[in-house]
């Protein structure tokens, strides 16, 4: 039902925007962290979920307007704290979260809320074994039947285990799937039969660490129907799966190829009976973070999130893949603050653009919530947050970036007396100003300003530029 409501948005809306909304934001609010979903909603705004450390491990609901400004947020927590890992809009405007409750024994969790985030009924489900770990959610094609799906067991035990609800959060069964040594439940999704497809990595070698990439095909209620190995490099890890338009699967993940000594991203392709098709692989040195979100485009094509180890300046960078229904790269986009970014969660949006969830950890050890959100091309032009304008960086740039309060900052000699360049807070606050040099290298002095990120702004009657700036001590 979720996928439904978002494809008729998609197509719905996509010609009749006049213009895409971009913007780029970073939120603590109330501890904001880990956006592991983020779906845009009914009224063109957006809802994201994760976990809250304001004090406890807490679950967190956030609703934004069209423009990312916060309309209202929620936590939710029992004595041990959690997190949500789903969320979904339903009919009545209203949502529907999952996620983990860490108290007796790691249940799996099942809310409802009204269109304001206020609690309708709450739901605690049997874990799915000891030590369990919810990693996904999914509904079926109708949306009467939710399945979450991890793993739990002794340590180096680990099995995959299937959870499955009714809409109204009446528990139904769970199902564990076997394998020889062990193996780690990752990403799932419904099929348009009414069932779920499961994927993750199960070890076939306790020595060497070698894991390959697995499938299970399950009924609604995770009886299976087959299963399927998938052995690509070395160390195949699976985080994410979408069925596709031919009824075939998507996967993402990572795998490490020890020729190169690193992991590199890939993209695997199968049919209806989960037959490899083609594996495509992208970045190198991207970093094992939990999730890699991927979504099929309506038309044709694959978008792929995650995170890109930038060995020069050693901090991980969003990126974000467009392909081609053979899984060949469109283009790519990276973005980031300068420290170290995490993608979690990717929606597909009314106006053609995306949005990503993800996590920034310049405050250790939690971070806080960083979105995205770009036009179809991946670009992010907003003027909210913490955008900035794309420019040529030989026009204009910042340096040294991060930097201690001491900058130069290099622009165009057609800036005029007129140029000015602003320093803001994030909030938009104007902390600093001064007139452009006309050599085209202005110095500035900000020993005053706190430890942060902000934005520099010029401006002037021919155009515009914006970048981040990093203050540290």
């Amino acid at each position: 039902m979720k996928k439904l409501i978002l494809l008729s948005l998609f197509l719905l809306f996509q010609a009749a925007a006049p213009a895409q909304i971009t913007f780029e934001k970073l939120i603590d609010t109330l501890g904001s962290n880990y956006p592991f979903d983020i779906q845009q909603t009914l009224d063109g705004g957006y809802i994201y979920c994760g976990r809250s450390t304001d004090t406890l491990h807490h679950a967190i609901l956030v609703k934004l307007d069209t423009i990312g400004q916060i309309s209202w947020a929620r936590t939710f927590h029992d004595s041990a704290g959690g997190f949500f890992q789903y969320i979904e809009q339903m009919p009545d405007s209203g949502y529907l979260a999952a996620g983990h409750l860490f108290s007796s024994g790691n249940h799996n969790w099942l809310l409802r809320f009204d269109k304001n985030g206020d609690t309708l009924w709450t739901r605690k489900l049997p874990p799915g074994g000891t030590n369990s770990y919810c990693h996904e959610i999914a509904s079926t094609a109708q949306g009467s039947l939710y399945g979450l799906y991890g793993q739990g067991g002794p340590a180096l035990s680990y099995l995959p285990y299937l959870s499955v609800a009714l809409s109204n959060g009446v528990y139904l069964t769970t199902k564990t799937y076997a394998y020889p040594i062990y193996a780690n439940g990752m990403g799932m999704t419904g099929t348009n039969d009414n069932g779920f497809a499961l994927t993750g990595f199960h070890n076939v070698s306790l020595p060497t660490g070698a894991t390959n990439v697995f499938l299970i095909r399950t009924n609604a209620y995770g009886d299976t129907l087959w299963t399927k190995s998938y052995d690509l490099l070395h160390e195949d890890i699976a985080h994410a799966i979408q069925q596709t338009s031919d009824s075939g699967f998507i996967i993402s993940g990572q795998a490490y190829d020890p020729s190169l000594g690193y992991q590199q991203t890939f993209l695997l392709k199968t049919n209806a009976a989960g037959d490899s098709l083609w594996t495509k692989y992208y970045y190198g040195n991207s970093g094992l973070i939990n999730e890699l979100p991927l979504k099929q485009i309506p038309g044709g094509g694959y978008l792929l999130a995650g995170s890109h180890l930038d060995t020069l300046n050693n901090n991980l960078d969003v990126f974000l893949i467009r392909t081609n229904d053979s899984g060949d790269t469109l283009w790519t986009k990276k973005y980031g603050t300068g420290n170290a970014e995490a993608a979690l969660s990717l929606d597909l949006c009314a106006d053609g653009g995306f949005i990503i969830g993800a996590n920034d950890y310049t405050n250790q050890p939690n971070g806080t919530t960083y979105l995205i959100k770009t036009d179809s091309l991946g670009h992010q032009l907003g003027s909210t947050g913490l955008a900035s304008a794309e420019f040529d960086p030989e026009e204009f740039r910042l340096f040294p970036n991060p930097n201690r309060g001491l900058f130069t900052v290099r622009h165009p000699l057609d800036q005029g007396p007129h140029g000015e360049l602003l320093i803001s807070r994030i909030n938009g606050q104007v902390v600093g100003r001064k007139t452009l040099h006309p050599s085209g290298e202005t110095e500035i002095q900000a020993t005053d300003l706190a430890p942060g990120i902000y934005l520099v702004n010029i401006h002037s009657k021919l155009r515009k530029y914006a970048g981040r700036l990093m203050i540290k001590r």
